[in-house]
Order: structure tokens, then sequence, then C-alpha cells
């Protein structure tokens, strides 16, 4: 009977070593892809565990804190490790995390400048550098500046009927979910339509030949 109470407690104190040196790692991560600059905060959810390490997998970044976050400027793909440790024993687990490179807005005119008589056509050319992904013509908007509409279309054109400087804005949305824009201030700049005025002397005569002096403005 003696012995058999030993050999309980023995059993009792080795299953609670064995539950004790039990780690098991894991981690979420806010976003698992994402466009460039993206930022990922990661939220540790292991199991007997005391210490933690992270190791970020760019620019040599790293962490020792329970939770922590990363910021990636470049795209790539990143292996983000997590290590948990109880002081006897680790586990390890890692995760990808995708970074797209987003387009790169751009855009000219040819004929920015002109005269508002009635109105004056401005021609606007996309220039933009597509990024990982392709941008469909719907997902390209321009804004005008001159209290208009924005409109959506590869390239456009866009009647300006008003004196003034126009900031232009174009705005890009690929299938990654990416989205740049770039605007020109002042860019389109609109001035008023000379006018012309005409006089004659004389105005009216009954001579069969008359010399009529004009002049103008």
């Amino acid at each position: 009977m003696k012995k058999h109470f030993i050999l309980l407690v023995l059993l009792l104190f080795f299953k609670q070593t064995i539950l004790k040196s039990q780690v098991n790692c894991a981690f979420t991560a806010s976003v698992i892809s994402g466009c460039a600059p993206l930022v990922v905060s990661f939220q540790d959810q292991s199991t007997g565990a005391s210490t933690f390490y992270w190791d970020f997998d760019y620019g040599g970044n790293s962490s020792s804190l329970k939770n922590a976050s990363a910021n990636y400027p470049p795209p790539g793909i990143y292996n983000v490790m997590h290590v948990a440790f109880n002081g006897t024993v680790s586990d390890t687990v890692y995760k990808q995390i995708r970074v797209f490179q987003p387009p790169s807005a751009n855009f000219m005119a040819p004929d920015k400048e002109g005269c508002n008589n009635p109105c004056h056509l401005v021609h606007l050319t996309n220039q933009t550098i597509l990024g990982e992904s392709a941008v469909a013509d719907s997902n390209y908007v321009w804004n005008f500046g001159d209290g208009s509409l924005p409109e959506s279309g590869h390239n456009i054109t866009h009647c300006y009927n008003l004196v003034g400087s126009y900031n232009v804005t174009l705005i890009a949305l690929d299938n990654n979910g990416c989205q740049v824009s770039k605007t020109l201030p002042n860019y389109v700049v609109i001035g008023q339509s000379p006018t012309a005025t005409a006089t004659a002397n004389p105005t009216q005569s009954c001579l069969a030949t008359q010399l009529i002096n004009f002049s103008g403005s």
C-alpha cells in the first residue's frame, strides 16, 4: 500500500512537470497581405510560455514583447518567426506576410493653358506606372479642380470655361486594392479670351467713292 502511494505521488509530480514544460506557440496577424507601406500588428496566442521573441524578416528588426508590430515599407514576401519559451522548452511558428507593389500615378496634358472662349478643352493623358496588378479604366478617377464632378477613364478630356488656375488629381486603384493619387497644383491655367472692337470714320457717305478709316483694338 505504501509503495502504491509513493508511485501515485511520483506520477502526479511527473505529470505536473510535463504539463509545465509544454509550450504551444501561436499568434495572429492583423493582416497577412496588403499594399506597401504595410503596418502589421501581431498578437501572441501561445500557452505555457513566459518569454517571447519575434523576427520580422525585414532589416534585422525583432522584438521581445508579447505582442508586437512591424512596418514593411518595400514590397515582398516576409516570413515572420515567433518563439515562445518558458525557461525550459520553446516552440516556434512562422507566418507569411505579402506586401504588394502599388502603382505610381502620373499624367500630363499638352494643352493645359488656354482661354475660355467659350471653354478650353484639355486632353489629360494617363502616364501611370503599374505595380503588381492591373488597373481597370473605371478605377482611374480624375478630379479637375473646377468644382465639376469627378470622372473615370484611362485618358480623358475636360472643358474649362472659367478663368483661373486649377489643381488636377488622378486617383488609381489596382486589383490588389492598392490606391495611389497624384495632384499637380495649378496645372491648368485658363485666361480671359480677348475681345475685339472696331470703329469706322465716317460711318456713312453719299459719295460714289469714299475713303473710310478703320481703327480697332
